[in-house]
């Protein structure tokens, strides 16, 4: 009796292996896809490079400003003060330090209130008006050193004739578009640079790029501060003012096969 039980039980086992195996076949477990040989292998590098071009223009931040204990008086001020620098800086495009090319504009005007300290047993009160007018001079010159010169003579006949307080003095170039492709250029040169030296270290050999990303950082304006103080505005002779270079920075990501 115990024989024939495991003669049954091995063809049961038997059975049980072949339907699994049938099964198998059947419906095959996913498998990961081959590797194709023409398969891309990418490099990521970052590129930078910077170019530095000379201003041709400049522009001036000039405020008359004015305190009275009335606003007529305060508006009169400011008026008569406005006129008298606007005319003697107009006045040297006909002079024989003739700056050519130059162009004014108001940017903003300021009516305020003015109130005394507040004490414990007293409210403030207004003790007068503060005018306030503020303009800008733009000057041109493809030569950075006469630019600088003209700037240095608009803001020594300004501080003479009324202007009190000076926002700055801004050295730019008007049209920046060669400087940055120039920039552009030399970061994807600097990147292509950058990738041939990981390829080497890594012995592999560098093939096209397949993807580009620009990130220009431009850097247009040089700055040039002055403090508005009374020794600023009642100096000496005129004040000495050098425009600097301007800085394009770009910054490019380019991805590489090998």
């Amino acid at each position: 009796m115990n024989r024939w039980l495991v003669v049954l039980c091995f063809a049961l086992s038997v059975v049980v292996a072949c339907l699994l195996t049938l099964q198998l076949r059947a419906y095959p477990p996913p498998s990961e896809p081959p590797a194709s040989k023409d398969e891309k292998r990418t490099l990521y590098t970052t590129g930078t490079a910077t170019v530095r071009v000379k201003p041709d223009s400049a522009r001036l931040f000039l405020t008359v400003q004015t305190l009275a204990k009335t606003l007529k008086e305060a508006r009169t001020e400011n008026a008569t003060r406005v006129a008298q620098a606007l005319n003697a800086i107009r006045a040297l495009q006909v002079q024989g330090r003739k700056i050519p090319d130059m162009k004014m504009k108001t940017t903003n005007v300021d009516v305020a209130l003015v109130y005394s300290r507040p004490r414990e047993d007293k409210e403030p009160e207004i003790v007068g008006y503060r005018v306030t007018n503020s303009f800008t001079v733009l000057l041109s010159d493809n030569d950075p050193e006469q630019l600088s010169q003209f700037a240095s003579q608009v803001l020594d006949v300004a501080l003479e004739n009324g202007v009190n307080q000076i926002g700055g003095i801004s050295f730019f170039r008007a049209d920046l578009k060669e400087a940055q492709r120039e920039a552009l250029m030399k970061a994807v040169a600097d990147a292509e640079a950058n990738a041939q030296a990981m390829a080497r270290g890594a012995r592999v050999t560098l093939k096209e790029p397949i993807a580009l990303n620009g990130s220009p950082e431009f850097r247009p304006y040089f700055d040039y501060r002055l403090t508005n103080t009374a020794q600023t505005a009642f100096g000496a002779a005129e004040l000495p003012i050098q425009a600097g270079e301007i800085e394009v920075t770009c910054n490019v990501n380019v991805t590489f096969t090998y």
